[in-house]
């Protein structure tokens, strides 16, 4: 999972990744298949990609940060446009005068001369293409079944410890591996251990233990034979509530400061924070301004002067952040919904190694110049990269997550999960509406090679979109009329007709959206929850004007309870000041008399829905809760069988994208001019 972010890197533009013409905000698809009607037995595509699922930023949030300007991420690169200088001889008394047919033959031959000479002394630079799997090739370092991610090197390069997790139901472990007869060794196997780091100076390892969500950090010397010393108690980092792949920790060459990251409470943001090993004492780092979730995944420069790190916005957004440890100050980076959770530095210090999900890309950036160099385009899913030397970069690749879509009916008395899309291939966020006894179905499915959102009508099946480049849709939902589906794309949002396929854009009176909802009995006016000036804001927005509405200020996540025409509706919202969620006044405003959910942090529309008779909320541990209204009792329902982080409610259908590990592995990539890349 990721912390929804990001100056930004250049996203995709819907308008221009679809096949065809565009009209204004409008977004005119490719030429659809002459049989846009088939059943699923006939969809099976000659290839079959895996899609994680990532709805928002948590590591995103996986808390996937989002504004859609900013950097241009394929600058061109530096090149030396200095001329080669000519000198003119000095004259002497004995000067003879030259013909100026000969004049002018001597200085072509000395021009030329001087550029052939200029040409051979220059360093030679190899071509700066951006490497795919096709010029390169990968050496797998690691083989067990599920997850193997955040790397990190001894040393003496012969000990690699990374994270490991076997299947939903086990804990992640730190493992160490002996590279050389591929041994491994657990730690603390009856605990929730992660965040890795070797001491700069021998094979001790520092690392992050959870015990009763209680976070320390240890340290054990590691022997060439995996023999472990007793656990070190190093100092303690509080409670744990942030997802345990974004937590990173460092030591100084000098062994004086260990770095980390923690969170006070569960409302409070995470800050970066430093331990002096020999003194004992703890100083904070960082406290940045106005709304954002916290600062994790941090990386020490070489030379132990800058910290780089992530720090994740309330609105999903997310920055890569430069802190000088010298002076104290902070700078952003680059700033994208695109990016993912780890970093790390070049071994010179002078660029930060970022991937772009979207664009597949492992990027660099000059933290002088703020100038992007692409390296290496990968085919799948990449992650924690670390430069192990000046040619040599270690990933965690491959997608994390199978996944499809389950469906839970609210008025069966046994909650039993069923298969609402059976495919072969990954099927999630899917969206469900009902008129009488028809049934229509709307699911994102990549069955063509790519995201795509489908239609389901009993056995018929057909595709809606048809869009080209890197597709990340999420959160489709019908209109009331069924005719109108809403849905976000790489993190804007776009509303499809479905008798038209026609794509429109939706214009938001700020930069980035974080939740929203049709509004009830409505098929063009929606609700916008947005972040402006540090104040979260309701908009009320007509899909086919454009035209925004504000309705309130305070409210960062919402949902409506859409009764029949003839009944009232009601709607239910979060606020960032107090946990739970609240049902709003007629006028938008908070009913502190009707308070659900009291102990939970609830700001993201997919952890919680609304039916008729109770509110649902489901927590980062895939624990499902029921509030009844009738009764206002809270309990927790068990549902067998079931991975998922997120949620939504369709009537009285809860749909789950239900998650199962993949297998990933920590590769080598070996780049032989990766220091010319970084240099020109």
């Amino acid at each position: 999972m990721e912390y929804l972010d990001k100056t930004d890197v250049t996203t995709a533009d819907i308008t221009q990744t679809a096949n065809s013409k565009e009209q204004p905000s409008k977004v005119k698809q490719e030429k659809q298949p002459d049989s846009p009607s088939t059943k699923p037995s006939d969809e099976k595509a000659a290839e079959t990609f895996k899609k994680e699922i990532n709805a928002f930023s948590i590591e995103n949030n996986e808390v996937k940060t989002k504004t859609a300007e900013g950097l241009n991420d394929t600058l061109s690169h530096l090149t030396n446009d200095i001329a080669p200088q000519i000198t003119t001889a000095t004259t002497t008394k004995n000067y003879v005068p030259i013909k100026p047919l000969y004049k002018f033959y001597f200085l072509i031959t000395a021009l030329a001369i001087t550029i052939i000479l200029w040409q051979v002394i220059q360093p030679h630079v190899l071509s700066q293409q951006v490497l795919t799997k096709d010029d390169i090739s990968i050496e797998p370092l690691t083989y067990s079944k599920g997850w193997e991610v955040s790397p990190t090197l001894s040393p003496d390069k012969s000990l690699l410890a990374y994270i490991h997790q076997s299947d939903n139901a086990s804990n992640y472990n730190v493992i160490i591996q002996n590279l050389e007869n591929k041994e491994t060794i657990t730690l603390e196997a009856e605990n929730k251990t992660f965040a890795p780091y070797w001491s700069p100076q021998d094979n001790q390892l520092f690392y992050m233990s959870l015990e009763n969500n209680q976070c320390n950090i240890k340290k054990r010397k590691i022997e060439l034979t995996l023999a472990l010393s007793p656990a070190e108690l190093i100092t303690q980092c509080g409670p744990l509530f942030d997802p345990m792949l974004l937590q990173k920790i460092a030591v100084s060459s000098d062994l004086n400061w260990l770095y980390y990251s923690s969170q006070k409470t569960e409302l409070s943001p995470s800050v970066l924070y430093r331990y002096h090993l020999k003194n004992h004492y703890t100083e904070a780092l960082t406290a940045p301004q106005g709304k954002y979730t916290g600062d994790s995944g941090l990386v020490l420069s070489p030379d132990n002067t800058q910290l780089a790190f992530k720090r994740y916005y309330d609105d999903h957004s997310e920055s890569v952040m430069l802190l000088d440890l010298n002076n104290g100050d902070t700078s952003s980076l680059i700033k994208s919904p695109s990016l993912e959770n780890s970093i790390t530095w070049s071994l010179s210090g002078s660029h930060v190694l970022y991937l772009n999900d979207v664009e597949k890309t492992l990027k660099a950036i000059d933290i002088n110049t703020g100038n992007i160099k692409p390296l290496y385009q990968y085919s799948t899913f990449a992650d924690h990269p670390l430069m192990l030397s000046e040619k040599e970069i270690l990933l965690s690749f491959e997608y994390r997550h199978t996944v499809d879509v389950e469906r839970i009916n609210l008025n069966n008395k046994k909650l039993t999960p069923e298969k609402l899309i059976t495919s072969d291939f990954n099927t999630h966020s899917a969206a469900i509406y009902n008129l009488d006894t028809k049934e229509r179905i709307a699911f994102v499915s990549n069955r063509t090679g790519k995201n795509q959102i489908w239609l389901k009508e009993g056995s018929n099946l057909q595709q809606l979109t048809f869009f080209e480049g890197v597709t990340r849709i999420y959160e489709p939902s019908f209109s009331a009329n069924g005719e109108n589906i809403l849905f976000t794309m790489n993190d804007k949002l776009y509303a499809l007709n479905i008798t038209s396929k026609l794509v429109t854009t939706i214009t938001l009176p700020v930069e980035v959206a974080k939740n929203f909802t049709w509004k009830c009995h409505s098929n063009n006016q929606i609700l916008i929850t947005a972040l402006k000036n540090g104040i979260w804001h309701l908009y009320q927005v007509n899909i086919n004007t454009q035209e925004a509405k504000l309705l309130t200020t305070g409210i960062s996540s919402i949902q409506g309870q859409c009764n029949n025409a003839q009944q009232q509706s009601h709607y239910y919202g979060t606020t960032p000041a107090i946990k739970g969620i609240f049902r709003l006044t007629e006028n938008w405003k908070i009913n502190t008399t009707y308070h659900y959910f009291p102990e939970s942090v609830l700001d993201y529309n997919q952890e919680w829905g609304v039916t008729s008779s109770a509110i649902y909320h489901i927590n980062l541990d895939g624990q499902l809760f029921q509030a009844n209204f009738a009764t206002g009792e809270i309990q927790e329902l068990d549902i067998p069988g079931i991975n998922a982080w997120f949620m939504t409610i369709h009537e009285d259908n809860l749909l789950l994208n239900n998650m199962e590990l993949a297998d990933t592995y920590i590769g080598k990539l070996t780049i032989p001019d990766l220091a010319d890349r970084l240099k020109n």
